[in-house]
């Protein structure tokens, strides 16, 4: 099974046309090298993974270092907000402490849709970890040369509106 970063690299180098899946139209060779560099956070779920194993460091990592930094995670109970870098990392830190032991399952993703800008790359998507589905979005930012998450915004389908394919 090929990743995302993979299948994405494979459409670029056929030359197929993934313009008109952008926010900013910017040429395709553009388009892709943003795309590559966000790619590990993005394509390959290093965040979510993080998250999921309960390894604090490498998740945080994946944030951007400054109080412009937005979390909002909902599901069928609660909602949960953070602004700031100090102000997420004192949640998941305290999430994590309450709620030691990992999440098991695969991630799977579904159904992407990216935008590029200048320095940034916003990606959403439906994820399925287990039997729980999740309406997903993150938009990274450029930052000392790599790119980080500004937002993470996911949701979960309490409802059963919509289906990982």
């Amino acid at each position: 099974m090929l990743t995302l970063a993979a299948s994405i690299q494979a459409m670029l180098a056929n030359g197929q046309d993934t313009v008109s899946r952008l926010k900013y139209p910017s040429p395709l060779c553009s388009f892709g090298k943003q795309l590559a560099e966000a790619a590990p956070e993005v394509m390959e779920a290093r965040e979510t993974e993080s998250f999921f194993k309960r390894v604090y460091d490498a998740w945080i990592a994946s944030y951007k270092k400054n109080r412009v930094v937005y979390f909002a995670y909902t599901d069928k109970n609660n909602p949960w907000q953070y602004e700031g870098r100090e102000d997420i990392s004192k949640a998941v830190k305290e999430m994590f402490s309450e709620n030691p032991d990992p999440i098991d399952g695969d991630i799977f993703r579904s159904n992407f849709r990216f935008g590029v800008g200048d320095n940034e790359v916003w990606v959403t998507y439906d994820q399925l970890v287990g039997d729980t589905n999740t309406m997903e979005l993150r938009v990274l930012d450029k930052e000392d040369g790599e790119y980080r998450i500004a937002m993470m915004n996911a949701t979960i389908d309490a409802i059963g509106y919509f289906q990982v394919t």
